[in-house]
């Protein structure tokens, strides 16, 4: 079985900083390419965490996600397990294992992201960056746009 994508790949560089950019949970996303670029084959984008930001625990039911660490370090939780990834660390998250990533280092962590396949990502993505920076997420809200896109927000480990 053959398996052929259609790509609308731009060629050149996209540099640091650049990209599509949303506040996503206080963290700063950068688009490193577009489902539509990749064919909906997968997705790639830089996040900055300052200090005391996290992803909260979800399960993705479409999509493998990937995560390289570039700066810094996170704590991860990936079904039972939790580990400390630093940089030069892939974490590996498949679909339908929940997973949860928190920032407790002293710097921000620079990471990049690959899920497998884009499926609905970079419309959660999106979502979640236009809800407002300057007060708490509503958890109904943020539960509301993560089931829209085919994953369940879970609750915060004990």
């Amino acid at each position: 079985m053959t398996i052929e994508l259609i790509t609308k790949l731009n060629p050149g560089v996209i540099r640091a900083g650049e990209g599509d950019s949303h506040n996503v949970f206080g963290h700063t996303l950068n688009f490193k390419t577009t489902t539509e670029e990749l064919g909906g084959g997968g997705l790639l984008w830089e996040l900055l965490s300052p200090p005391g930001t996290m992803v909260p625990p979800h399960i993705h039911t479409v999509e493998d996600e990937f995560i390289y660490v570039a700066e810094g370090e996170l704590e991860v939780l990936v079904g039972d397990t939790k580990y400390t990834a630093s940089a030069g660390d892939l974490i590996k998250m498949p679909k339908n294992i929940p997973h949860g990533i928190w920032q407790k280092g002293d710097k921000t962590a620079r990471t990049l992201w690959v899920v497998l396949p884009a499926h609905k990502m970079e419309s959660l993505l999106s979502s979640l960056g236009r809800l407002p920076a300057d007060q708490p997420p509503d958890p109904a809200q943020v539960g509301k746009i993560f089931a829209e896109h085919d994953l369940e927000l879970l609750p915060p480990p004990a």
